[in-house]
């Protein structure tokens, strides 16, 4: 495993949202359009419906995947987020999506959350 690069946390930072694609990337696999926040160097993302979410599930059973975000397709590995950072992903999230942010802070939500990070 590897760091993210400047150049990539940066994107991640000011880009609004980013594909995600669990296991392979085929076309069969759950692929999904999802907004992201930077956390201590750290990559974060949160699943809307919850653990139940599709692509949630495949992204914690595959444990890798790839993210395509601007003109930058990436192989990441998947995991489930310390609980101990949900206050500091939280703020990220109301810095970056403003008044968005609320469905994105919500119990269902924050317990689907994963650490992305480049292969």
């Amino acid at each position: 495993m590897t760091e993210w690069s400047r150049q990539q946390l940066e994107s991640l930072d000011t880009t609004c949202s980013l594909l995600l694609m669990a296991g392979d990337g085929g076309t069969d696999g759950p692929q999904v359009e999802i907004g992201m926040v930077v956390v201590g160097g750290e990559c974060f993302v949160r699943a809307y419906r919850g653990a139940v979410s599709r692509w949630y599930q495949a992204a914690l059973k595959q444990g890798t995947g790839s993210i395509a975000v601007g003109d930058q397709l990436i192989e990441v590995v998947f995991s489930p987020a310390e609980t101990a950072l949900g206050g500091e992903i939280d703020r990220a999230c109301s810095t970056k999506y403003g008044s968005l942010a609320s469905s994105a802070n919500g119990s269902r939500m924050k317990e689907a959350t994963l650490l992305v990070r480049p292969l």
